[in-house]
């Protein structure tokens, strides 16, 4: 409860009629790639945890529902759809009791294990790719190491097709973790590929290599350059396709938002304390 009150200083929740929106839209998403199995990455290179040790598993329970990236010692990043996809109601924040993260391991379903205890999403996501963006606090605080490390976000894109290491959960019924190096295209490339009403905004970014890149579990998977990261994977409408690029949130963009919700909260949590 206390936590609520936290939030409550630096958040609001949506309307009801935007809470429908999103909730048909992502029920859309999800009929559409419904096929009984999980898929990750598409032809992706076998890794080990230690080379993307910022890397972490989203679960609800025992389900594999997408993945985060861990940016601080008690916050990970995912994407808003990974998050309301699974909620039966929509808001901005909420507490999701039977969620959490596995880091340190090859294999999503193990590792150490750090429950969730509240979620904000950008204001703003509407259930399509726009501002796809979610934190994650956690209960308590990551214990980093050689296969657990936080990763800084970046200043700045890299230059267009330059090479960034996408990594993400491969196979079709083993999961393990796997990377791409995939060229980098700016929006203005990419958003030939998407009609109007796909919401594929100018604070994204995508990749495109035929049979290549990052598919449904790997939604909130990093995209990396020169070991800052610059992007999470948002989707693709058809997985390893040149006609529908593999879009990614450009989190570059949303550091002011990540800071501020970072920031706010702790000084919230300071001023309880002090009374």
């Amino acid at each position: 409860m206390l936590f609520y009150c936290f939030l409550s200083l630096i958040i609001f929740h949506d309307t009801a009629l935007a809470s429908s929106l999103i909730q048909r839209r992502i029920i859309k998403d999800d009929n559409n790639q419904k096929n009984g199995k999980l898929y990750g990455m598409i032809n992706g290179k076998m890794t080990t945890i230690n080379n993307y040790p910022y890397q972490a598993a989203f679960f609800n329970d025992n389900k594999l529902i997408g993945t985060a990236v861990i940016i601080n010692e008690i916050w990970a990043l995912t994407t808003a759809r990974n998050v309301l996809s699974q909620t039966k109601h929509i808001l901005n924040s909420g507490n999701l009791t039977s969620y959490n993260i596995r880091v340190g391991n090859n294999e999503p379903s193990a590792g150490d294990v750090y429950k969730i205890n509240t979620y904000i999403t950008h204001p703003n996501f509407t259930g399509y790719s726009n501002d796809d963006i979610a934190l994650l606090y956690l209960e308590r605080k990551i214990q980093t190491g050689r296969k657990v490390k936080i990763i800084k976000i970046a200043d700045n894109l890299p230059k267009q097709l330059s090479d960034i290491t996408v990594s993400g959960w491969g196979g079709k019924d083993s999961l393990s973790i796997q990377y791409l190096k995939l060229p980098l295209f700016y929006y203005n490339n990419c958003k030939m590929h998407y009609i109007k009403d796909e919401h594929f905004t100018s604070r994204s970014f995508c990749t495109a290599i035929l049979n290549y890149g990052p598919c449904k579990v790997d939604r909130g998977g990093p995209a990396v350059y020169r070991s800052k990261l610059c992007g999470i994977f948002s989707e693709a409408k058809v997985c390893g396709s040149i006609a529908y690029p593999a879009i990614y949130t450009d989190v570059i963009q949303y550091k002011s938002w990540i800071n501020s919700i970072i920031e706010s909260l702790s000084e919230a949590k300071k001023k309880y304390m002090e009374h």
